[in-house]
């Protein structure tokens, strides 16, 4: 039996057709980095996003805040734009460049997203990575704590996953 055959007969797929969820363009802003979804039932989740510069190295760069939206009914329709206040107060202090590289939606409402750290002052902002941070929200998302650093390792959280009453991290270090 092939892998195929397996994916096949475990889940069905559904694609729609597809509809713009943020129009950077129209604003002069890029969407690079930050790519983080947190579900915290299987219609709630808190999705982020950038808004970047457009012109700083060809819009490929962290340099700005993180966005996001809440959506309640399987992202049929989304709440207004929120800024990340630890995200936009970092972009306005000019130190670093943040991004949430992935968040995950806990028991009763909790967010915790993880955030990668770069220096503001770089070219691209996106190197070199500092320490990563969390942040957490206790009521899905509509207010934040203040950032802690999540370890003393320089590097960058690449998947996260709650279970059990715990968060599990893959994180490569530098």
């Amino acid at each position: 039996m092939s892998f195929q055959t397996i994916l096949r007969d475990t889940f069905t797929v559904e694609v729609e057709a597809p509809e713009l969820y943020v129009d950077n363009e129209s604003r002069g802003r890029s969407g690079h980095m930050s790519h983080a979804l947190a579900a915290l039932s299987p219609k709630h989740f808190v999705d982020f996003n950038s808004n970047c510069s457009a012109h700083r190295w060809s819009g490929h760069s962290t340099y700005g805040w993180i966005e996001y939206r809440i959506s309640e009914d399987s992202g049929k329709t989304y709440s207004d734009v929120y800024d990340l206040p630890y995200a936009k107060q970092c972009f306005l202090d000019g130190i670093y460049a943040i991004s949430v590289e992935k968040a995950v939606g806990c028991d009763d409402k909790a967010v915790v997203a993880f955030c990668l750290r770069n220096d503001a002052t770089g070219p691209t902002c996106c190197e070199p990575w500092d320490t990563p941070t969390v942040v957490v929200s206790h009521d899905a998302g509509l207010t934040w704590s203040p950032a802690k650093e999540l370890c003393p390792y320089k590097g960058r959280v690449y998947d996260a996953r709650y279970y059990n009453g715990s968060i599990y991290v893959l994180m490569l270090c530098y």
